[in-house]
């Protein structure tokens, strides 16, 4: 779950990254200052969305936030554990 999840975070900041490179020149000669008021605003919505929606994960363990969330944990893969349960046959991971 880590590595998929790091890595969906890591290609889709460089996704974002190359599009603002991009819009950012053609946006800043049009308007001089649009581009600078649009992130700022954003950065705004964004800080008051981590403190009031984002659960704090401070020194807890990848399985304690999973337990939070309620995605199971599962060690294998036969019909006892939890993949098999929540999913895993159907193609749910």
């Amino acid at each position: 779950v880590r590595s998929k999840g790091q890595s969906v975070g890591s290609s889709s900041n460089w996704i974002m990254n190359a599009i603002i490179a991009g819009i950012f020149s053609y946006t800043e000669t049009k308007s001089h200052a649009l581009p600078f008021v649009f992130f700022a605003g954003m950065m705004a919505v964004q800080f008051f969305m981590v403190l009031f929606i984002y659960p704090e994960t401070k020194q807890r363990s990848l399985e304690q936030i999973q337990a939070g969330f309620g995605i199971g944990q599962a060690v294998g893969r036969g019909r006892k554990t939890g993949l098999w349960r929540r999913g895993w046959r159907m193609g749910g991971w």
